[in-house]
Order: structure tokens, then sequence, then C-alpha cells
């Protein structure tokens, strides 16, 4: 099962924040709820259910949205449930505060193989030309295993954030120019997406998933790699 589509991203913050005791329901508290500088990386993870309570104590401090990423700090297990202290960051501010641990999955595809199909070349793509470019189409094909998480969240709105985009030539880098989004049930490609910048994925074990991904680069550029996450794969580019 899998769709695209647009995910929400950020969080609606309260503006009355608890900073009271332990609470029944979070292990423990973080020493503090706001701050200027975030920990050192450990760990990423993704929210995946809409208005997922950030917990400070026994109140609730704000609401995710879902594709909301987090940094993981701490994760414990009680009373048959697995909780996380986590950090979100927005703009040049981070809150922490401890989320159930049913509402995210790792944002990473650590537990998921990916491969390349050589990828082909077009100078007119969808009836469009762009002077000195060249369209590269490359499919990916997400092959889950059991330990893969069930959703997989794509960003590729603005470079510095972007988790999916491709590199050529000397630190080159292209976001995707569009992709295709198939019809459900259906293997038919259907709409060519230029609008859309991010993506969601749903993924299962023994289903593999073909996306494919268009990106525009000058005629001359050489050397490419498509980096997704924290996986960097050559792309197969040879002139046939």
């Amino acid at each position: 099962m899998r769709f695209s589509r647009a995910v929400g991203l950020g969080a609606v913050l309260w503006a009355a924040w608890a900073m009271g005791g332990q609470g029944k329901t979070p292990p423990a508290k973080p020493s503090t709820a706001t701050g200027a500088e975030a920990p050192k990386k450990v760990e990423r993870l993704v929210v995946i259910q809409d208005k997922a309570p950030l917990l400070f104590g026994n109140e609730i401090i704000g609401e995710l949205a879902e594709g909301t990423r987090l940094q993981l700090v701490q994760q414990v297990a009680r009373e048959g449930a697995t909780w996380s202290l986590v950090r979100a960051t927005f703009d040049k501010n981070w809150f922490q505060g401890w989320i159930n641990g049913a509402m995210t999955v790792p944002d990473s595809l650590a537990d998921v193989e990916v491969k390349l199909a050589p990828a082909k070349r077009h100078y007119v793509y969808e009836n469009q030309t762009l002077p000195g470019t060249l369209f590269l189409e490359v499919q990916v094909k997400f092959v889950p295993t059991p330990k893969s998480p069930s959703r997989l969240y794509f960003n590729f709105a603005d470079e510095a954030s972007a988790d999916l985009y491709l590199t050529y030539g000397k630190d080159r880098k292209a976001l995707p120019y569009g992709f295709w989004r198939p019809r459900p049930g259906s293997k038919r490609r259907e709409v060519f997406d230029q609008k859309e910048r991010q993506q969601v994925l749903l993924v299962k074990a023994g289903e593999p998933l073909a996306e494919t991904y268009v990106f525009a680069v000058p005629l001359n550029a050489q050397d490419f790699y498509l980096v997704l996450k924290e996986k960097t794969l050559r792309v197969d580019a040879r002139t046939r």
C-alpha cells in the first residue's frame, strides 16, 4: 500500500508551557523544554500521526503535525509502551518533550534495500525543453524488510533541508524537477507532478515499490549520485 501527497510539517505549539513535575505517562522529565541549541545527533524520528501530543511532565505542551522530523534524545519502555524524549527544531529554536513511540518511525532507510535502474536521458520531457538542459529520469526500487518503518517521508522543498536529490560534478546539487504519481491500485503512470515538494510512501515487507524521479541537469554534467536520506547511490547515466 502506498500513496504520495503533501505532508504538513511543523507543529502547533501552545503559548503556555508546562514546566511542572513528572507525570505518570512519560517516564521522566527533561531538564528544560526550550532552548537555542540542538543536542548532538543520535537518531532521527518522523511523526506518522497528525496532532500527535508532545508531553512535558504530565502536561501536553504542543501537537506535532504528521511528517515533523524529530531528534531522538532518549528512549525508554514503561508499562508496555515505548516513550521517546525528542527535540523538534523550528527556525533557530527547539522544543523538547516526550512522545509515544507508536506515533513515530525512524527517519531512515537503514532497513530498506534501495536499487536504481539505469537512468534514461531525455532532451524533451512532457513536451518541455530547457535550453542547455538534459532531463535525467531515474527509477528507484525500494525493497522493504520486516524491520523497515511503515512510512518513508521525503522532503525536497529546498536544497538546505532536502533528503532526496541528485549530485553531479563538483558539489553540484539538483532537486527533483518532478516525479510520477501512479494511479492507486494501478501500475500505469498517471500524473507527472512538478508542484509537490514532499512525498510519503507507505511500505510493507515483501511489497517492493518503484518510484520515478526526473532531474534537470546541464548537458555536460557527469558523475551522478542519488542521495536518499543517509544512502548515496551511483547513477548509471551512460549514453546509450
